[in-house]
């Protein structure tokens, strides 16, 4: 089944699940977002498919992802760093987007030496899932396989989130997901 549901969610980006896991493992790289949201949520409860694939990556391990991507045949779009506001103060050192001409994939970068960490911040626990070259983890199942997040007010800047992170909880709102700022007794789920 989760073989299955990974080839769906990889192959419009990558000729085979293979070719990714492949990436992943060279460069202790993960990916998030709306793809491993796909894996972790049972089919039926899926009627979207993910626009982009977010991977994320080591600093030190980032050049020869780039140059990977670009040996299957994605180049380089756009460049930014994390101060250009989109991004709360965060282990986030820049997004690079890559395309082929039908797909985008974007590049987290990460400032420490763990591809981890700027997962753990973001804007909702909906999100705080991964997959790597052999492993599926989800952060929070019994909320998010319920469709149910709770708001990461961490990142707020001046009380207030940041259009992009407007965005991403409308995105996610749109599919679904229940948000709250507290747990109002949904970690007892």
């Amino acid at each position: 089944y989760l073989n299955h549901r990974l080839q769906t969610t990889c192959c419009p980006f990558f000729p085979s699940a293979e070719v990714l896991t492949n990436i992943l493992s060279a460069c202790d790289a993960v990916v998030s977002g709306s793809a491993a949201l796909r894996l972790v949520l049972p089919a039926n409860a899926c009627n979207w498919a993910p626009s982009d694939l977010d991977i994320y990556v080591a600093r030190n391990s980032s050049t020869q992802l780039f140059n990977l991507l670009q040996k299957h045949n994605y180049s380089l779009v756009c460049q930014r760093n994390s101060n250009d506001g989109d991004y709360p103060p965060s282990t986030i050192f820049t997004v690079t987007t890559f395309g082929n001409g039908h797909k985008l994939i974007d590049v987290i970068v990460s400032k420490t030496t763990s591809a981890l960490s700027p997962i753990f911040q973001f804007h909702s626990t909906a999100v705080m899932n991964f997959f790597s070259a052999d492993s599926l983890f989800c952060a929070y199942p019994s909320l998010t396989l319920r469709h149910r997040a709770m708001i990461n007010t961490a990142g707020l800047r001046n009380r207030t989130f940041t259009p992009t992170q407007i965005k991403a909880l409308l995105k996610y709102k749109s599919r679904g997901f229940l948000r709250s700022l507290n747990d109002r007794g949904w970690l007892s789920l």
